[in-house]
């Protein structure tokens, strides 16, 4: 059973890396949106291109892509931790102040 649901644990990082692609590809569509069809509708007198999602879909795959990968952090125990305010948090025991163990 084990062995077949293995893949479950990849599909954070399957979402994570797809969302770093469409962040890069909106970008790159937004600055070419802004830049050349801009000046081409003018140039030719075209009517101009409404790119209002181009920020849309930017700000939403970033902050997915914040969500999840904290959430990747705190699986693989990776995120950072200022000791400094971490060590003014423990018991004369010893122990952090968190756990009922440590009192």
């Amino acid at each position: 059973m084990r062995g077949r649901l293995s893949w479950i644990g990849a599909i954070p990082h399957v979402v994570i890396t797809v969302l770093m692609i469409v962040v890069t590809v909106d970008m790159l569509v937004g600055v070419f949106l802004r830049y050349v069809m801009t000046w081409v509708s003018a140039t030719f007198d075209l009517p101009s291109i409404r790119f209002f999602w181009v920020e849309e879909v930017g700000e939403w795959s970033l902050a997915w892509m914040s969500f999840i990968g904290a959430a990747v952090g705190i699986r693989r125990g990776i995120h950072f931790a200022v000791h400094l305010v971490i060590e003014s948090f423990r018991y004369p025991s010893g122990g952090p102040c968190w756990r009922r163990s440590a009192c």
